[in-house]
């Protein structure tokens, strides 16, 4: 019974990654949380339709639908529900992107993927304890 309370407590996390490696490894990061993987927006918009989750991470430079266009599509969609938002990149954002993220996903962040690990559970205990 224990177990069953611990499992309602946790996060379910959505991570979107083009990267089977990134994905593993975020995987294994968060093992402490319920995670679902998409491996493009596309596979993510259809998750979303019929799931919410308590906070999204999504890699930036994807094909077929970069990160940007994915939050945009999920903003139209209506299925974000409000979670935190969380773009991950291996560059900075370019000029404007941060904030045109920011101006269509509120609680929106950006993380660079060369300190990812370190910076995404600080931000993640951030969330978690502002929520």
């Amino acid at each position: 019974m224990e177990n069953a309370k611990d499992d309602e407590k946790k996060l379910n996390i959505l991570i979107i990654d083009d990267s089977q490696s990134q994905r593993l490894l975020l995987q294994t990061f968060l093992k402490n949380f319920n995670v679902t993987e998409a491996e493009s927006g596309i596979d993510a918009l259809k998750i979303l339709g019929h799931e919410s989750f308590d906070l999204i991470i999504c890699d930036f430079e994807m094909p077929e639908m970069s990160g940007l266009d994915f939050a945009k599509e999920m903003m139209n969609q209506g299925s974000h529900h409000g979670a935190p938002f969380i773009m991950c990149s291996a560059n900075p954002p370019g000029e404007g992107s941060l904030a045109k993220l920011q101006e269509m996903v509120p609680n929106s962040f950006w993380v660079e993927k060369s300190n990812k690990a370190l910076n995404l559970r600080q931000l993640i205990d951030k969330i978690v304890s502002d929520g």
